[in-house]
């Protein structure tokens, strides 16, 4: 084993020195992450076939109020409500047209609020690039986003907002913020740190790529707030395999779930 070793430690030492054979391994790594990418979900986002909608009619007994991140034109917030119908929730999105049709979408549910805003690990104001008509690619970060400008947005946390309406937990925290979805996260350490959300899920994609946030560690960090997280799939949840699989930026949905509470996703999925 330790002549295999150094044989092909000596082949890679060769290999990094021709531009030939590095463009190839570039070439190669891209396809085997576009592999990767697809065993994890990374097929298609249809709620219809990643797992998503089966999941939430079989947790939605326990879920009476909720939070969506990135609501965009209400298609998560209507899968829920057909499953939970009272359910109370808060809606947020900056998109000026993504407002607007949610507005008039859930015109007739009082117990829906939407907040005109993005969400963030801080207060204060950044720089929105806005795709139209509702776009999917419209982000914080403008790598992502099929917008050519940009206007300027407020940005919330989840700890402020749930502490304005005194909330005392959330059943369940929906985020999909084009790239921006760890941050979030982060805005909402206190409520996660005290075990006020009870459930969640958050989207992982290439915009990780450009936000300063990976996979592996978001993992760590909601592990070490006490929470367990697996990834979604058209059959079922399953353990993350950060570490054999690492980064491989494609379209995945993550769960993540206050340990005490591991048993009602098991018996969920049962």
């Amino acid at each position: 084993m330790t002549l295999f070793r150094q044989i092909l430690g000596t082949t890679h030492y060769l290999l990094s020195h021709s531009d030939i054979a590095v463009r190839v391994a570039v070439k190669l790594r891209n396809q085997c992450e576009a592999v990767i990418g697809r065993s994890q979900g990374g097929f298609t986002s249809d709620c219809q076939r990643n797992g998503e909608s089966d999941f939430i009619a079989k947790l939605s007994p326990h879920i009476h109020n909720f939070v969506d991140v990135g609501a965009n034109r209400g298609n998560w917030t209507d899968l829920l409500l057909q499953h939970s119908p009272s359910a109370v929730g808060l809606l947020f999105d900056p998109s000026l047209s993504a407002v607007s049709i949610l507005k008039q979408r859930f015109a007739d549910t009082s117990q829906l609020e939407i907040v005109e805003a993005a969400v963030g690990n801080a207060p204060g104001y950044l720089p929105f690039f806005e795709e139209a008509e509702a776009g999917e690619t419209s982000s914080l970060i403008g790598a992502v986003s099929l917008a050519k400008s940009d206007r300027t947005v407020p940005v919330t946390t989840i700890d402020c907002e749930i502490q304005k309406r005194q909330w005392r937990e959330i059943d369940y925290l929906k985020i999909d913020a084009e790239g921006y979805d760890f941050h979030v996260l982060e805005g909402a350490k206190e409520l996660l740190s005290d075990g006020r959300v009870r459930f969640g899920q958050f989207e992982y994609g290439a915009g990780w790529r450009f936000s300063g946030a990976t996979l592996t560690y978001a993992l760590i960090w909601l592990a070490n707030l006490g929470y367990e997280t697996y990834l979604m799939s058209p059959k079922g949840l399953r353990r993350p395999q950060t570490d054999r699989l690492r980064e491989y930026y494609y379209y995945s949905n993550y769960v993540f779930v206050r340990k005490d509470l591991k048993q009602t996703i098991i018996a969920a999925e049962t």
